[in-house]
Parts: structure tokens; C-alpha cells; sequence
């Protein structure tokens, strides 16, 4: 375990420079010795030192490491290290502070339409012929807005409220984002005719507007169809971005 954690302690402190904020998923982690214990506190307290968070998921039975870091560490972040059980409650935490940090609209206020991400650069009178046709569509806390396998045929522009991208895995669904308002969701569906591979559920009561696929491609101006697909590819390769960043975290 010791030289583990050294890898693991060598990696952060060479990417703090860069980042902000780590989780450490200690889930398949079956025993520490003291040298690591000692290892991963010492870290905790460099990261705190710079303003930075670190956070142990997945670490709650293992009763000696708790033990450990909270008696090792003299000063501690808000929240703490151990805070969280599950990587997605810490996950959550993280979005939502980034999203706060970036001056993103609050989860429970509207967003303009001139702030929402897929129609940047396009002038008012491109935008109102978009919301013109959009449907206006209101989801409960919980209620599912969209399954996997189910036609992709809209994309959906988030008013107010908060939805959460999940994949549909075995045990339990998995947190891919979750989205606020000036946000979108399902833009697969403006570049291919296919099938969903996520779901989507409210988080909080939700207001969404859907613009479906068949007025993009067959009435909506070419000019403002060009740029909406331009906005959706920055999307998309964003999403791409992101998810190398994570397997090569795993790596």
C-alpha cells in the first residue's frame, strides 16, 4: 500500500498547481498502514495550506484511517476531508461550487435566453425565432424526463431547476452532471437520428423548453441552424474533454 500511495501523493501534489479540488475513491482500498495514513495526511494539510480540497470517499469502515487523519490533522476544510460517504455526494458538492465560483445562475432562478450555452453568438432576432417554437414542459422533484433507449428526436434548454445525467448500470445509476439553469441536455439528437444513451431526472422541480430535432433540420434558417450545431459541438467536445480527464485519473 505504501508505494501506492506515494504514486497517488506524487500525482496530486504534481496537479495541484492545476486544480482545485480531489477525490481520493478509497472503495477498493481493503487496508492502510500507518505509513500511508501518514502519507495522505500530510498531503490533506499541503492542499489546505494552498487553499485547496481534498476528499476521502468511500472510506467510512475503515475505522483506523478515519481515526487517523482526523486526529493527524490540526486544521481542517469545510467541509472536512471525510465528509462525504459516496463519490457522487462529493461530486455534487464540487459542481455546485465551480458553478457558483463561475457566477452560473443559481439552481432555483430562470435563465435568460440570451445566457443559455447553445445559442451564444446569435443575435435577439435569431434567438426569439428558437423560442417562438420551443415547448415549454414542467417536471416534479424526481420525475424522469428521459430514459435510455428511447428515441432521441429533442434537445432540451433548463429555465429553472436542476436535472441530473445519470448512466443506467447494474447496481445503481451513476452521475454523469448535474445541470442548472442557462444548461442543456440531449443535444445528441441535433447531430444524429438515434437512440439515448443516459437518462435524465429532476433534481428539483424542473422548468425545461424542448426544441425538437425535425424543426432544426427542416425549418429552422441555415444561418442560425450552423451556428446552434457549432455551440452543440463545443458542447460535446467539452463532455469529450472531460471524460478523457477522468479515465486518465483512473489510469
Amino acid at each position: 500500500m505504501f508505494g501506492t500511495t506515494e504514486i497517488v501523493v506524487t500525482q496530486v501534489t504534481k496537479d495541484s498547481d492545476a486544480t482545485d479540488i480531489f477525490i481520493l475513491d478509497l472503495k477498493r482500498v481493503f487496508s492502510i498502514d500507518t505509513a500511508s495514513m501518514k502519507l495522505l495526511s500530510q498531503l490533506c494539510e499541503m492542499l489546505l495550506q494552498r487553499n485547496k480540497y481534498l476528499f476521502f470517499v468511500n472510506a467510512k469502515d475503515n475505522f483506523a484511517f478515519n481515526r487517523f487523519i482526523k486526529k493527524a490533522l490540526k486544521d481542517t476544510q469545510d467541509p472536512d476531508c471525510l465528509y462525504f460517504s459516496l463519490k457522487d455526494e462529493a461530486i455534487e458538492w464540487c459542481e455546485t461550487k465551480l458553478l457558483k465560483d463561475s457566477g452560473h445562475t443559481a439552481s432555483g432562478g430562470p435563465a435568460a435566453w440570451s445566457k443559455q450555452c447553445l445559442l451564444q453568438g446569435m443575435s435577439a432576432a435569431e434567438i426569439e425565432q428558437i423560442t417562438a417554437v420551443v415547448k415549454e414542459v414542467n417536471y416534479k422533484a424526481g420525475e424522469l424526463i428521459f430514459s435510455a433507449d428511447t428515441p432521441a428526436d429533442k434537445v432540451y434548454f433548463i429555465g429553472a431547476g436542476e436535472v441530473s445525467i445519470d448512466l443506467p448500470v447494474r447496481r445503481a445509476p451513476t452521475r454523469l452532471a448535474k445541470l442548472t439553469p442557462g444548461m442543456s441536455f440531449g443535444e445528441l439528437a441535433l447531430v444524429e437520428d438515434g437512440m439515448r444513451t443516459a437518462l435524465a431526472r429532476a433534481l428539483t422541480d424542473v422548468k425545461c423548453y424542448e426544441l425538437s430535432r425535425e424543426f432544426v433540420i427542416n425549418e429552422l434558417p441555415e444561418a442560425i441552424r450552423y451556428k446552434l450545431i457549432v455551440n452543440v459541438s463545443r458542447q460535446l467536445a467539452q463532455n469529450l474533454r472531460t471524460a478523457n480527464n477522468e479515465i486518465a485519473a483512473l489510469m
